[in-house]
């Protein structure tokens, strides 16, 4: 159900997966159970590893999911969280980590591939994609000055 309400958001989480996509440890958290009660790189904190070729730095590993949409399904159908936040997600954090993960080259190239290919409908997206022309680096941005300076 979660798949038909954001197939875009569910489509990239299954190619982190399978490995597909590089920099994804996805794979590692891949039973369901870590998903539906958002279990490390599902949860919110993700997990810290060792940032591959840069010896000494970390970096926060976190998989892909539509929190809100996820959390309102387990409400729907009586599932209890052990522990995992009952809450929809702020839509400004949704937004947050969304462009997060939709700012990897790498995953916009394949999303595009994807509406090539009739794979996935631009129109289905929970987060559209930015147009070629308008790098998500600058929508981060973005998003970033209209929260320290909103309008």
């Amino acid at each position: 159900e979660l798949c038909s309400l954001d197939p875009w958001t569910c489509k990239l989480a299954f190619s982190q997966i399978n490995s597909f996509r590089s920099m994804s440890r996805c794979s590692i958290d891949n039973w369901p159970e870590c998903i539906v009660y958002e279990l490390g790189r599902w949860s919110e904190l993700g997990v810290r590893e060792p940032w591959p070729g840069r010896p000494g730095e970390t970096w926060i590993q976190k998989c892909p999911v539509n929190r809100t949409l996820l959390r309102r399904l387990r409400r729907k159908y009586g599932l209890p969280g052990f522990g995992a936040p009952e809450d929809d997600m702020p839509a400004e954090r949704a937004e947050e980590e969304a462009a997060v993960w939709w700012s990897a080259a790498g995953v916009q190239e394949w999303a595009r591939a994807e509406v090539s290919r009739g794979a996935l409908s631009e129109g289905d997206a929970v987060f559209p994609l930015p147009p070629p022309s308008e790098p998500l680096r600058f929508r981060l941005l973005s998003l970033l000055l209209r929260a320290l300076w909103p309008l």
